[in-house]
């Protein structure tokens, strides 16, 4: 159980012609109350021991960020998305970079 304290913003960079490209930032403090030690058991369907997984810890407390672009061309029904997420905090520090394409047709 976790929460966000933070603030997010997107403005248009270019806007012609039915197109727009803009920028996404958000940023923001997580506060983790409870979890920050994932922890998952499984079994098989067929049988045998359950096991359990222990993911990456979170810090209890971290900067978490997701800065990126945004383009649209909606009479294409196309949208692409390219950002930056990443979280800091502690001795935990996660980074990436994530691209969407999605196209909308009829």
């Amino acid at each position: 159980f976790y929460t966000h304290l933070g603030l997010e913003q997107a403005m248009p960079l270019y806007q012609a012609n039915d197109k727009l490209i803009s920028e996404r930032v958000m940023l923001a403090w997580r506060h983790a109350y409870t979890g920050v030690y994932p922890l998952s058991t499984f079994a098989f369907t067929s049988g045998g021991n359950p096991f359990a997984i222990q993911g990456a810890p979170i810090a209890k407390d971290a900067l978490v960020m997701d800065i990126g672009l945004d383009a649209t061309l909606p009479h294409k029904g196309l949208n692409m998305r390219l950002a930056y997420i990443g979280q800091v905090g502690g001795q935990v520090q996660d980074h990436g970079l994530t691209g969407r394409i999605s196209w909308q047709f009829d």
